[in-house]
């Protein structure tokens, strides 16, 4: 269970709220200005924003690893439907049809 000083992650583990340890690098001008750029942005600070950063991209590269542990039949039901023709359907041709937000 939590302590109050503690919160759970989207990986289950506790992470403490208090800050008690630092982490100390080495950058250029350059991205240094990027950085303090994109937190002003996100009306943080750099710390806040580096760390909300760092902490967001271990969490993708860790669930990145997820491991599905399925037997043989459950995996070759996976390849069959990967593998079958595609069925039409509204929401499909209205998928491959819109416009991407980025165009």
């Amino acid at each position: 269970m939590s302590t109050p000083s503690q919160q759970t992650t989207d990986l289950n583990k506790p992470v403490s709220k208090t800050r008690d340890l630092s982490i100390n690098l080495r950058i250029s001008q350059n991205q240094r200005d990027l950085i303090d750029r994109a937190a002003t942005l996100q009306g943080k600070s750099r710390s806040e924003f580096m760390l909300d950063s760092a902490y967001q991209k271990a969490q993708d590269v860790l669930l990145d690893r997820c491991l599905f542990d399925v037997d043989e039949q459950k995996f070759q039901q996976f390849l069959a439907r990967l593998d079958a023709p595609v069925i039409p359907n509204e929401n499909l041709r209205q998928l491959l049809t819109a416009k991407a937000p980025w165009d």
